[in-house]
């Protein structure tokens, strides 16, 4: 295992105390070794003396994501597939009620499009998971490299993850687009 840390996000009731203070109690109550602790500092101590120390793997809250090593399956423009889960998609009773239920489009930032040739009303794009062809929707606010397809859409799920790479071509017949 590994140490992990972490700040309380809210002030506990007057009454609460810590898991490990309750746990050291009934050690000690129990008569086992090794809940002698009486300051967090020391508990922390003797786990870092235990499982040894780690380097940090992850990026410091502060720090903005990135694509670690080349994927595996990397496609020759490289887009990043974003997006978000649709909040009225998956909501049994929501996701009935046609003015909240608009069909899946693939947007993009109209200097990509160029750059990548796209003049059509619908793209297909390919990920390692599948190919999807959805209307294009041209946004200056997505950022350059890549394509905004949302999550949680029967016609987005063959695509699998987001943020995987992907690639987005002209789609050669346009796809049905489902009725509201």
């Amino acid at each position: 295992g590994r140490l992990q840390s972490f700040r309380a996000a809210v002030k506990t009731p007057d009454e609460a105390r810590p898991a490990w203070k309750i746990l050291r109690v009934l050690g000690d109550g129990l008569k086992l070794s090794g809940f002698q602790f009486n300051e967090l500092s020391e508990v922390t101590a003797a786990w870092r003396h235990a499982i040894g120390e780690y380097a940090l793997d992850v990026p410091p809250f502060h720090a903005f994501p990135t694509l670690g090593s080349t994927p595996e399956h990397m496609y020759a423009d490289g887009l990043c597939r974003l997006g978000d889960w649709s909040i009225y998609q998956g909501d049994p009773l929501v996701r009935r009620a046609a003015p909240l239920t608009q069909p899946a489009v693939a947007k993009m930032h109209p200097d990509q499009a160029t750059v990548l040739a796209l003049s059509g009303d619908f793209v297909e794009i390919s990920s390692p998971s599948g190919r999807i062809s959805l209307p294009l929707v041209l946004d200056v606010r997505i950022p350059m490299g890549t394509v905004w397809v949302p999550m949680g859409y029967n016609e987005t799920a063959a695509l699998g993850a987001t943020y995987a790479t992907c690639s987005v071509t002209m789609a050669t017949l346009p796809a049905a687009v489902p009725s509201v």
